[in-house]
């Protein structure tokens, strides 16, 4: 008997339906109303509706066989159309039809490739294109051919979805082994437990990108699927992929995951991309100095520090070549005349983008500051590619494992950098301020400076240690302050944490260093003057220790250690009054010329009792309390804390890039009387540059305290912690550690009932979880 089609199907009949996903071959038993009842491959008899079997039936067979007949001629017909099945190229048959019919049958196909096809063909055909769902879709009784740009798109959806299986298949217990590592319940892992292909390289994908980004789009839930095998607490730790990523060795324990976070490239690579930018600068500034004069030119060739800047080389200067600073730029393009200042700045000994400069004279009528600020802006390629890289990265980043800064090298430690022995671009704020302090004028102007010594903060403390062996009598104290009592586990002799408490270390100071004491002097009783002023007007400043927290090791390897600063107070007194002083000016300047600017405002009412210079760890904890953040603007409204009317930051242009743009404001009023920006195109940029400061600030304040965190997790909860109580109620006291700005909270309970604020205490801490930010007194005692 042939094995011709039949077109209705009746007992005796060979069919097919489909069962899950494959074709079933099945004999019909009987057929009634539309129904039939079917002996299957696999033995079974079962009862189906017309409509479930596919349009190719037969042959037909005839009633009345055994089931061992019937077993052995569908086993026949399963392995001959799959055999047939196994022949057909769908490629070749969709580009015979593809763009010249729409839809059409499989028998209509298999004569295509056949001659002469019978109902085994048909159905060998049928069962191919049924398999082929990139190239036709199955819409009884017919088939839809797709067209190419549909093949293309199911061809990538069915690529990804093989993928996304191979990796489900791959990863869950992965991930579950992952878990267990990070756990501590089993070793590493070994090489065969490591997926591999593309299996890998998309669940090393996965983990990265939830690392980067908490809530990414989940593809279909593929993270869920993968993750679900964890533990309940591990499905919910926010910080999982990161656990992960440590486990699997993608990134090192202690990874710094927050500028994976905010989007923050890390070292100094990523500058590569913008080298040609960086070169045109250079040609820039050389060309802007060759335009100054011989003696700008001489000033820079001899010193050593820019000997890789593409300066022009002339003759060394002469011995008694006076220091000088030159304008090249002012508005009417007129040289300005010179000046003799000896600039000196003042910064941490490891500083390598030294962003001002200052000297101070006393005159008959009272002082003349010299501030110069690194100038950038006034060749600072505005709206490139590098500009809006600096944009995002907004801020360098002072870390205990190594600094992040905002301009690539070139730039920020050398073009423009404030090195001794060079000259650089700089705004010049000259002041003349009277006997008591106040501002009785200013300037402000576009020019070059000399820089004659590059201070540490070591060294302008000693050069001002003598001027009397004690502080002022009204200068805050740290010594007194956070001195700690005795020699305890937890004191200045253990681990080195007094934060102020030490003495001051012996500097040497060289013939040359010794030159600048007059002017250090006159710098500092002007800084007490401004200060005072200040606090005249509401200001409150809290002084609280430095702590210098280090990292050595890198990894699982790492050690923390919080060290002592010596009390270099003085010190940051004179340049921290001096950039208030040039940015408050620089504020109030803005608003008086409507120059649009990025201020820094504190617009509230503080209690006249709380103005004043805070050091006690309770008295600035009280004050904190009460004084809200200070918050980027457009608007030159006060800022209270500072005791000044309006304040905009232009002093750290290589650091900052609010201080950047608003130097590249005022550089151009200067320069033409317009500002770069105005105040529409400003209000556009600002809603980045504030969401963009935020986020890098998150990093300088929590980065830190994590290694705080992690160097008390690494002394143990045996040690007792000298500490001073800060607050107080019926449910928790709060302490401070004022050695390594730490503050900490217990339960009321663990305190004696006398506890107060100021009160010294010795602590043990423990439940710390650096990660998560905590950290917990388990037992206080009286000190």
């Amino acid at each position: 008997m042939s094995d011709s089609k039949v077109r209705y199907p009746g007992p005796g009949c060979v069919v097919e339906f489909m069962q899950g996903n494959s074709p079933m071959l099945a004999f019909v038993l009987e057929a009634q109303g539309g129904k039939f009842r079917l002996y299957t491959q696999g033995r079974r008899e079962t009862n189906l509706a017309e409509s479930r079997l596919l349009p190719w039936s037969g042959p037909m067979l005839g009633q009345g066989l055994s089931r061992q007949s019937m077993d052995a001629a569908l086993e026949e017909r399963r392995a001959l159309r799959a055999d047939l099945s196994a022949g057909v190229s769908l490629a070749e048959v969709w580009d015979l039809v593809e763009g010249e019919v729409e839809k059409t049958s499989a028998e209509w196909l298999a004569g295509l490739l056949w001659e002469n096809p019978d109902v085994n063909h048909e159905a060998a055909m049928g069962r191919a294109l049924l398999e082929g769902r990139t190239h036709f879709r199955f819409s009884p009784p017919d088939f839809e051919i797709f067209s190419r740009e549909a093949v293309e798109k199911r061809i990538q959806e069915a690529e990804a979805a093989r993928l996304r299986e191979a990796v489900v298949l791959a990863g869950a217990g992965f991930f579950r082994a992952l878990w267990d590592i990070h756990s501590r319940r089993r070793g590493p892992l070994t090489p065969q437990e490591t997926p591999a292909g593309e299996a890998a390289d998309r669940l090393r994908s996965l983990v990265l990108r939830h690392l980067q980004d908490p809530e990414p789009p989940d593809e279909g839930g593929l993270w869920k699927q993968l993750t679900k095998l964890l533990p309940d607490g591990a499905q919910s730790s926010p910080h999982l992929p990161l656990h992960l990523a440590v486990a699997w060795g993608l990134v090192p324990e202690h990874h710094n995951y927050l500028l994976d976070r905010i989007g923050f490239d890390p070292g100094e690579e990523w500058a590569d991309a913008f080298a040609a930018e960086c070169d045109a600068l250079g040609a820039a500034v050389a060309s802007a100095l060759a335009g100054a004069g011989p003696e700008t030119r001489r000033e820079n060739a001899a010193a050593p520090a820019v000997a890789d800047t593409p300066f022009e080389p002339a003759a060394p200067v002469a011995a008694d070549t006076p220091p000088e600073s030159a304008g090249p730029v002012p508005p009417d393009g007129a040289r300005p005349a010179l000046e003799k200042p000896g600039f000196v700045s003042v910064d941490p000994v490891t500083t390598r983008d030294r962003d001002d400069a200052f000297f101070v004279e006393r005159t008959p009528e009272g002082y003349r500051a010299l501030v110069a600020l690194a100038c950038p802006a006034l060749f600072w390629p505005f709206g490139g590619a590098l500009d809006r890289h600096a944009l995002r990265r907004c801020s360098s980043l002072y870390l205990p494992e190594g600094n992040e800064h905002m301009l690539p090298a070139h730039a920020g430690r050398e073009l423009f950098s404030l090195d001794a022995g060079c000259v650089r671009p700089a705004l010049l704020m000259d002041v003349r301020l009277d006997a008591a302090g106040a501002v009785a004028s200013w300037t402000p102007r576009i020019t070059f400076a000399r820089i004659e010594a590059n201070l540490s903060l070591e060294e302008c403390e000693a050069l001002l240690g003598d001027e009397a062996e004690t502080p002022a009598k009204d200068e805050p104290l740290f010594a007194e302050a956070f001195a700690l009592a005795d020699n305890t586990p937890g004191s200045a002799g253990a681990f080195g944490g007094s934060g102020q408490g030490g003495a001051f270390p012996p500097v040497e100071i060289s013939p040359e260093l010794e030159a600048h004491r007059p002017m250090l002097r006159a710098a500092l009783d002007l800084a007490r003057l401004l200060q005072a002023a200040r606090l005249e007007s509401g200001a409150v400043i809290t002084e609280r220790p430095d702590p210098d927290v280090r990292v050595e090791g890198r990894g699982a390897g790492a050690v923390v250690h919080i060290d002592s600063s010596p009390p270099v107070y003085r010190a940051h007194l004179v340049v921290g009054e001096l950039m208030v002083l040039c940015n408050g000016l620089f504020g109030a300047w803005a608003r008086e010329k409507n120059v649009p600017m990025l201020f820094r405002t504190q617009d509230v009412t503080i209690p006249r009792e709380f103005s004043g210079v805070w050091t006690e760890p309770q008295d600035i904890a009280r004050v904190v309390r009460i004084l809200p953040p200070a918050v980027l603007e457009m608007q030159p409204r006060r800022h209270a804390g500072l005791g000044l009317s309006a304040y905009a930051t232009l002093s750290s242009p290589i650091r900052r890039y609010v201080d950047l743009l608003n130097q590249g404001q005022a550089v151009s009023f200067l320069r033409t009387g317009t500002p770069r920006l105005s105040a529409e195109a400003l209000a556009a940029l600002f809603p980045l540059i504030s969401s963009r400061q935020d986020a890098v600030g998150q990093v300088q304040r929590f980065r830190p305290r994590y290694w705080k965190l992690l160097f008390f997790r690494q002394h143990g909860d045996k040690i007792w912690w000298d500490s001073v109580v800060t607050d107080e109620n019926e449910a928790f006291v709060t302490v401070s550690l004022p050695w390594a700005q730490l503050i900490a909270r217990g339960r009321r309970r663990q305190f004696d009932e006398k506890t107060r604020p100021g009160q010294r205490i010795q602590v043990r801490l423990g439940k710390i979880d650096p990660l998560m930010n905590e950290i917990q007194i388990l037992e206080a005692r009286e000190a």
